[in-house]
């Protein structure tokens, strides 16, 4: 079913074994000068395939200030109606574990294990912002003052049965078809031609098969364990790609500019009531089969407090820093730190840093950035609840997003489910940016957003 689905995907979006020409890049970097304390090699390139470039972030790089922002994500969505998923401190079932700060957002019911279920959502979106055109290098709701049609989703999926002592296989295909947010998910290596299809400029809508894996679960290893073969969320992080699982519409830069998908193999294991993990072999950071593939490591560990909601993990992506110059390839190793705590049964913190480097980077050598994320959520009424999130991201050379300083953004929003499946949220937000002017020539961006969910 997979391959039919994958055909009809190529045939509509015009797939490629690899980035676009060197030419075709090149013609994309076409930008506003960047303002950072070292200019970066001109072939950076601003498209999410082309992430790896020199100075450019991924593909959705903020370098060339283009929207193209193809990076991993890094968990399925959460598994429970919490603020940002399964509080850590529930072990998430062993098909989506050690990803507890995503949450599935919507009360629906899960599709009966072993069966086929075909579903997804509509995500749209309004942003008024003090920046005319884009509020570049902020997250997927990039365009100022105009609607975006930033997810039409679809889902298919088998899931695997782990209420009996047998081995069940299933798997699971998430498409973007299609969305702006195209820009900033699509790895290396598939559909690519978007990204320069508007005279050598991103397409404003695009297709992404964000996630399309094979699964089996096997319930005597450990406490049990779920294999995944394919293209999945990279093994970290607190905000996800697809949109009901997170609180908030806007993102992080922290989210924004570290991996969002990987491709290869991931294992994740229970290991006992407290501790579970998680464990891949993957072909380098938002990348698909293409040159200059790179095996990687990521994973991470959990622990749940067994008498409490709370919860601490330790994620990591380990492999060769060396930037690869031949492929344009971005090369980073990126280790996390998250804790959540349970105030009260209505209030929720959590707490991430999250460091990333790379070496060898054309024009700097050595690049890294260091993010700092605050998340308050406070449940009002069953179907209203109030957040805060504070974030620190240091961007020391620029090579993330392409303005060198500390970003510092501060968001307030409400989420209002107004039935299972419609989900509306506003937000105010600030951003700030202390050594560089990313924001069209300024220091500060202001915007008042808001979106609507509807699943089908």
């Amino acid at each position: 079913m997979l391959a039919p689905l994958m055909m009809q995907l190529a045939l509509l979006a015009g797939q490629v074994d690899g980035p676009p020409s060197t030419t075709a890049r090149a013609s994309s970097d076409a930008a506003p000068v960047r303002a950072i304390a070292q200019p970066l090699p001109p072939a950076a390139a601003p498209n999410r395939a082309n992430r790896g470039s020199a100075g450019t972030r991924r593909p959705g790089s903020q370098l060339g200030r283009s929207p193209n922002r193809a990076g991993n994500s890094t968990t399925q969505p959460g598994r429970s109606p919490g603020p940002f998923g399964t509080p850590l401190n529930q072990p998430a079932p062993p098909t989506q574990p050690a990803q507890p700060l995503r949450r599935r957002g919507f009360t629906r019911e899960e599709p009966p294990p072993g069966q086929l279920h075909i579903g997804g959502w509509f995500d749209g979106s309004y942003t008024a912002s003090t920046d005319r055109n884009n509020q570049l290098p902020m997250g997927f709701n990039y365009r100022a003052n105009q609607f975006l049609l930033q997810q039409n989703w679809v889902r298919i999926e088998r899931g695997v049965r782990k209420d009996d002592d047998e081995a069940s296989f299933g798997f699971l295909s998430d498409t973007i078809l299609p969305g702006s947010d195209y820009r900033f998910t699509l790895p290396r290596g598939i559909f690519n031609r978007q990204l320069v299809g508007n005279h050598g400029q991103p397409n404003l809508y695009g297709i992404d098969p964000v996630r399309f894996y094979a699964e089996g679960y096997f319930p005597k290893i450990a406490q049990g364990m779920d294999v995944k073969l394919g293209r999945f969320y990279a093994p970290w992080g607190i905000e996800a790609v697809d949109a009901p699982s997170n609180t908030f519409l806007s993102h992080t830069y922290t989210f924004v500019y570290n991996p969002f998908t990987q491709t290869g193999v991931v294992a994740t294991t229970k290991l006992n009531e407290a501790w579970s993990s998680q464990s891949a072999l993957v072909l380098g950071n938002d990348e698909f089969i293409t040159p200059g593939n790179q095996l990687k490591f990521s994973g991470n560990l959990q622990w749940d407090a067994p008498d409490r909601p709370d919860a601490l993990r330790f994620s990591m992506i380990l492999g060769s820093p060396r930037y690869r110059t031949r492929y344009h390839l971005d090369n980073l190793n990126l280790f996390e730190l998250i804790y959540s705590l349970e105030l009260n049964p209505k209030l929720k913190y959590i707490f991430a840093t999250t460091f990333g480097y790379q070496t060898d980077v054309p024009g700097l050598g050595l690049a890294d950035w260091i993010g700092y994320q605050n998340y308050l959520t406070r449940e009002l009424t069953e179907r209203l609840t109030a957040a805060l999130r504070v974030e620190l991201f240091e961007d020391y050379q620029g090579q993330r997003t392409g303005f060198a300083g500390l970003y510092t953004d501060v968001t307030a929003g409400i989420q209002i489910q107004l039935t299972e499946r419609i989900r509306i949220r506003p937000e105010l937000r600030f951003d700030n940016n202390s050594r560089s002017r990313p924001f069209e020539g300024h220091h500060s961006v202001f915007t008042a957003a808001t979106d609507v969910i509807i699943r089908w």
